[in-house]
């Protein structure tokens, strides 16, 4: 039998506990209600509606793209008059890039191979080796390679330098020398404090065009500060510069600009730009279906991200841009696909100087056909292709009968499922260890013609 004494204790122990729980829903409402979490959640969702295409449940385009990203690739294109392709084994820590054949009129026969220690780069089956790890961009500007290229190309040994530090950046990314390459936390964290740092709020109900018809929706607004932004671009600049040639490269490598490049730019429009205020309209399910803002920089620039909807809410998209002085983008994605047709076209109208330009790109599988058309406002043309095999999710395979710019019946290539990459062999020349009359005679035997 319980005592009077152990029933108070067991009530208060249940009373804390209750308060508890009731201080960790009350969080969890909260944290759920933050405006940058609200938009950030629906935002998700929204994309996520994209897997329920047609194209999507048959070939699995999004989970391709998905493991491409992840660093498992193979993207080819194989022509009566051409071969080149791009393999990378994340796995293995292998790359390889080929290409042989007709190119501007030039014949080219060009490798490079990488792997965890090493890498080739080859031409017409002679390779340069470059063991790109350790020391490398401390001793290649040393090496009787740097000697020859002064001599005979007038290359310098800040230029070789500069040259090395790309190089062995590059090749640590394409082969993943580690799962953890440069840890980026602390931006990814620096990025989330900047985000939630930002004054947000929610501004009020307003209709919007979902599915043919209007919904009301939620509208948050963030208010974005040049100072703040500002603040933030820097740290982040500095971060990345700091995170070490890794991380530098494979920001490089997604953008295509320099880091340095990229940063001054974004800093020049964000000082034309000033403050400004995002909005995001998210419906009932919470599913993110407009963003917008107006009054951008000198030239009042406005835009606007509408998920239209249609059969699911990715159906259609458009965005469009304008500015005070009547120049104008806008960009429409389509599914048109219907019945036993698969489709997806794009729209590109643009008003510049009161020109207005139409581009569209419109694709078609139909029974194991996938038919492109391209439209650039001046001249268009069609392409019939057939799809020989797929596997959805993995790969899609398509040959074209005829040519596309001057290459004869082509066969393309797109996938995440890899070969094994052979490393090349042939004529080597250990770029770190041979000397100045080895490296002279290499160049001059077996690459005559890429210092003239």
């Amino acid at each position: 039998m319980k005592t009077k004494k152990s029933q108070i204790v067991i009530i208060s122990i249940l009373a804390v506990l209750i308060v508890a729980a009731g201080i960790f829903v009350g969080v969890l409402v909260y944290i759920r209600n933050i405006p940058q979490l609200k938009i950030w959640n629906a935002f998700k969702n929204t994309m996520l509606t994209a897997e329920e295409s047609q194209a999507e449940a048959k070939y699995g385009g999004y989970d391709m793209i998905k493991g491409i990203i992840g660093g498992n690739y193979k993207i080819s294109v194989e022509a009566d008059n051409l071969s080149t392709g791009i393999i990378r084994d994340k796995d293995r820590h292998e790359f390889m890039l080929q290409t042989s054949g007709a190119i501007l009129n030039h014949d080219i026969d060009v490798d490079i191979y990488a792997d965890k220690d090493t890498s080739l780069v080859g031409y017409k089956g002679n390779y340069l080796q470059f063991d790109y790890t350790g020391a490398f961009k401390e001793n290649l500007p040393s090496t009787a390679f740097a000697t020859v290229l002064k001599l005979t190309a007038g290359v310098s040994k800040d230029e070789i330098k500069a040259f090395a530090e790309f190089y062995q950046s590059l090749m640590e990314v394409l082969t993943a020398t580690s799962d953890e390459t440069n840890d980026m936390s602390e931006l990814y964290k620096e990025i989330a404090e900047a985000v939630l740092d930002m004054e947000a709020e929610k501004e009020g109900k307003e209709s919007f065009s979902v599915n043919g018809r209007d919904e009301k929706c939620t509208v948050y607004r963030i208010t974005i500060k040049q100072e703040t932004l500002m603040d933030y671009i820097d740290r982040a600049h500095n971060m990345i510069v700091s995170a070490g040639p890794d991380v530098l490269a494979k920001v490089e490598e997604a953008t295509g600009f320099s880091v340095d490049i990229m940063y001054n730019r974004i800093k020049t429009i964000v000082n034309e730009t000033g403050d400004f205020t995002l909005r995001f309209a998210v419906t009932k399910y919470d599913e993110l279906v407009c963003v917008y803002a107006n009054g951008i920089s000198k030239d009042n620039i406005g835009f606007k991200l509408s998920f239209l909807g249609g059969d699911y809410l990715c159906d259609k998209i458009c965005y469009e841009q304008s500015d005070d002085k009547g120049n104008s983008i806008k960009l429409v994605k389509d599914d048109i696909s219907e019945d036993e047709v698969i489709g997806t076209e794009y729209t590109l109208t643009n008003v510049k100087d009161g020109s207005e330009t139409v581009r569209t790109l419109k694709y078609e599988f139909r029974d194991e056909v996938l038919s492109v058309s391209v439209d650039n406002g001046q001249e268009d043309g069609s392409y019939d292709m057939k799809i020989d095999s797929y596997d959805k999710g993995k790969y899609i395979k398509v040959t074209y009968q005829g040519a596309i710019c001057g290459y004869e019946n082509p066969v393309f290539y797109v996938g995440t499922v890899v070969d094994k990459i052979n490393k090349p062999q042939g004529n080597v020349l250990d770029v770190l260890e041979a000397g100045v009359i080895d490296t002279g005679k290499f160049i001059k035997d077996s690459l005559p013609n890429l210092f003239n």
